[in-house]
């Protein structure tokens, strides 16, 4: 593979990761901070169910991106375990309570350093 092709590749990959839109980082942060609220036990099931998703989605995406990016996979697919609603992690409010707000931070600024808006030209 040449030096021109590989370079191609690399910003594939990178394109694709940025080419999630922002509503896909947004709908997770939103229902996480939500989550801090007393609400019927329906919405904390869609909430594990959106967010195991959409960290399923990204975690396959940066492995696919693979070099420094396997580390954000790995991270992102143990958050996939931790809120899947099928085996769900039980833990208190007060656990939840830490974790949702962390969580939601990684999802924002995994999505500001992935789209890097302060750097696109046009």
């Amino acid at each position: 593979m040449s030096v021109t092709e590989e370079s191609q590749t690399s910003a594939e990959r990178k394109l694709e990761l940025a080419s999630l839109p922002l509503v896909f980082w947004a709908i997770p942060v939103a229902l996480l901070l939500m989550a801090h609220f007393r609400l019927p036990y329906g919405f904390y099931t869609l909430t594990r169910l959106v967010v195991l998703i959409e960290a399923a989605i990204v975690a396959w995406r940066f492995w696919k991106a693979g070099g420094k990016f396997k580390g954000a996979a790995v991270l992102f697919g143990l958050l996939a375990l931790v809120f899947n609603p099928i085996i769900p992690v039980r833990l208190s409010r007060d656990q939840w309570a830490v974790i949702d707000p962390l969580v939601a931070a990684v999802f924002g600024v995994c999505a500001l350093l992935v789209r890097q808006p302060w750097r696109r030209r046009g």
